[in-house]
C-alpha cells in the first residue's frame, strides 16, 4: 500500500484559564452592631430585616464569587472569591 493522503488533524485549541483569586474578609465589631445581618445581605443579595438574629457563637464563614469590573485582562471583568468570616462581638 502506498502513501494514502491523510488529512492532518490539529489538536483542539486550549484556552488559558485565569486562576481565580481568593480573598479572606474578616468582619469584626462590637456585639449587636449588625455584622451577621450585613454579611447575610451581601451574600444573599436581600435585606436581613425581619430575620431573628441571635448572637454569633464562635466564628462562621461563607463564600461568594463576585465580578470586579475592569479587574481582568484587557479591562474585562474578573471573578474573585471572597471567603467572608463572621466573628462574635466583644
Amino acid at each position: 500500500m502506498g502513501n494514502a493522503c491523510k488529512k492532518e488533524q490539529k489538536a483542539p485549541e486550549v484556552k488559558a484559564v485565569e486562576q481565580m483569586n481568593e480573598y479572606k474578609v474578616i468582619v469584626v465589631g462590637e456585639s449587636g452592631v449588625g455584622k451577621t445581618a450585613f454579611i447575610y445581605s451581601f451574600i444573599n443579595e436581600k435585606n436581613a430585616n425581619g430575620l431573628i438574629q441571635v448572637p454569633t457563637a464562635g466564628v462562621s464563614n461563607q463564600y461568594k464569587i463576585v465580578n470586579v469590573p475592569g479587574g481582568g485582562k484587557n479591562g474585562l471583568p474578573k471573578q474573585v472569591k471572597l471567603d467572608i468570616w463572621d466573628t462574635p462581638g466583644g
